[in-house]
């Protein structure tokens, strides 16, 4: 649930990495730069990796329960405290298909000096994802990939809804005969409990099948900790989840309550940019309300229906839904994309696409480290996103017909009007038509209500663009014991705006387990003139860097 996706879906055929295969020993101390000079190993092998990491790439049962199936390698990377009795956590950013190895070599430190160094930091990849396998992919050969043309986001929801189960149907034929069925989440939480079992026999506890998964997972990465939660309650030690999904939704292929707070997420980056004052947001302009720039932002988007704009640093317009997705991205991260939004809206609003064109490039932010996979990159996130969200739903995608579709639609406009239409066409149809389905003993059976051998702490903003504060009570219903935990901002994930209040609540949880009192509200340590000054101050870091290159 990261992001509404408007690209073009196929991305790489069966790749030129293949994650079975013969390769080179570990013979050197040197720090290994990509997974594909790493040996494979059943057993959990820590070697020196990206300048300042350990990587390990684990062989895995594709499932657990038939051993002839076969086996598959788990990228892991691990960010050590330095002290050699530290808790290991392990971490996910989401997706489904966003890279836990990039997410820990580009976030890692940050994490670690949040968390005062106390703790091991290890990501991974999950099934199907960057460096772990088994390859996903719709399209059996690059000339069958180069045939497929999306619809524009503007096209009829008829051409949406057939195009999206005509490519399912296809996508199901392509992969019925692969190992693609053994990428959903459930996989992904067995190869967590396998890695945490291997770890802990490695460090010589005696009863290693019982050691606790220490976990801390964001947007998508939360439904992995919830699925940890529900089919291993007996083995959780802290787990922290945060910006959550609804997770009974995901299941099902289908999430309409993801978009609840969107439009709430647009009307705090209205609040904020008057508050900031055009000095800091120049679309602030002589408004003398947040509602009258909201009110000047939904005129804009209507000329933009009306007329879109060329754009001269491409070829290509800029019209309504490019707009509209460029604002729903910005809500993830008010810093520093609140600051470049207010550039972009007054630069449009003066016509000046080539201003606005030229501020997305300057304030272009990095997706995240790759880690040695370029072949993953863009497209190849894509299409793993797709195909996992279809595995999960296999046979439970809530949408059997267009009538049903166009009502689900005018139920996500309803919803949102700045983000509902961006959903109903993309995330919404990624398992149309899909019928890939997981061997049994990797079927998720549902969630019910479980007594967990450590409570779950769980963690929301409260204007969040596509996982509502909601979702997050309704989860924690299931977990006895566990807690909700609010921060009053915008932004998806409660990193997204410093809190001491919400990093002393996360410290003493993972100290002793301690949770805050339900109800807990944390206020940020930023005002919203402040959010916009740390954000010109980061856009000039990356225009510093720019002159530099």
């Amino acid at each position: 649930m990261d992001r509404i996706i408007f690209l073009v879906l196929f991305a790489a055929t069966t790749s030129a990495r293949p994650w079975i295969s013969q390769r080179q020993d570990n013979t050197s101390t040197a720090a290994i730069s990509d997974f594909a000079d790493i040996t494979p190993s059943a057993d959990i092998n820590w070697v020196p990796c990206f300048e300042t990491f350990e990587c390990t790439y684990l062989t895995v049962p594709l499932d657990y329960e038939e051993p002839a199936a076969g086996t598959t390698n788990v990228a892991y990377v691990k960010l050590s405290s330095g002290n050699p009795t530290a808790q290991d956590i392990l971490v996910n950013p989401g997706g489904p298909g966003s890279s836990g190895v990039g997410y820990v070599i580009e976030s890692g430190p940050k994490i670690l000096k949040l968390l005062n160094g106390a703790y091991n930091i290890i990501g991974f990849d999950p099934r199907g994802v960057n460096n772990t396998g088994p390859t996903l992919s719709c399209a059996p050969t690059p000339e069958m990939r180069a045939l497929y043309k999306a619809p524009s986001v503007e096209a009829p929801l008829a051409i949406h809804y057939s195009n999206s189960k005509s490519l399912g149907q296809f996508c199901t034929q392509v992969n019925a005969n692969n190992d693609t069925k053994y990428a959903g989440t459930v996989a992904s939480v067995q190869d967590m409990v396998h890695f945490t079992t291997l770890q802990a026999a490695a460090n010589g506890n005696s009863n290693p099948e019982a050691e606790p998964i220490w976990y801390y997972g964001v947007s998508y990465g939360t439904v992995i900790g919830q699925t940890l939660a529900a089919l291993f309650p007996h083995r959780l030690g802290r787990v922290i989840l945060d910006a959550n999904v609804y997770g009974v939704e995901h299941y099902t292929g289908y999430a309409p309550s993801a978009i609840e707070d969107t439009d709430k997420t647009f009307s705090t980056f209205f609040q904020y940019c008057f508050e900031a004052g055009v000095e800091l947001c120049p679309y602030a302009g002589t408004s003398t309300s947040a509602a009258d720039i909201e009110e000047r932002f939904r005129a804009l988007l209507q000329a933009l229906e009306d007329e879109p704009l060329p754009n001269p640093l491409s070829v290509g317009i800029v019209g309504r839904s490019e707009l509209e997705l460029r604002g729903f991205m910005t809500m993830y991260k008010p810093i520093p994309r609140f600051y470049t939004l207010g550039l972009e809206l007054a630069a449009l609003e003066r016509g000046n696409v080539t201003e606005y064109a030229m501020v997305q490039q300057v304030s272009a932010q990095p997706g995240g480290a790759i880690a040695s996979n370029p072949e993953y990159a863009g497209l190849g996130e894509i299409e793993a996103q797709k195909l996992i969200t279809a595995i999960d739903a296999s046979d439970r995608y809530a949408i059997t017909s267009l009538a049903e579709y166009k009502e689900v639609h005018a139920t996500l406009k309803s919803a949102s009007q700045y983000g509902g239409h961006g959903i109903a066409v993309e995330n919404t149809l990624f398992a149309n038509g899909m019928g890939i389905m997981p061997p049994e003993s990797q079927r998720f059976p549902g969630f019910k209500h479980v007594n967990c051998s450590a409570p779950i702490l769980f963690i929301g903003t409260a204007a969040d663009p596509i996982t509502p504060i909601s979702s997050a009570h309704k989860m924690a219903q299931y977990f006895a014991g566990s807690v909700v935990l609010s921060q009053n901002s915008p932004g998806h994930s409660f990193q997204s705006i410093d809190s001491k209040c919400m990093l002393g609540y996360v410290a003493t949880y993972l100290a002793d387990g301690t949770l805050p009192d339900a109800g807990t509200v944390c206020e940020v340590d930023l005002t919203p003139a402040e959010v916009f000054e740390k954000g010109k101050e980061e856009v000039g870091k990356l225009l510093a860097g720019a002159e530099k290159m």
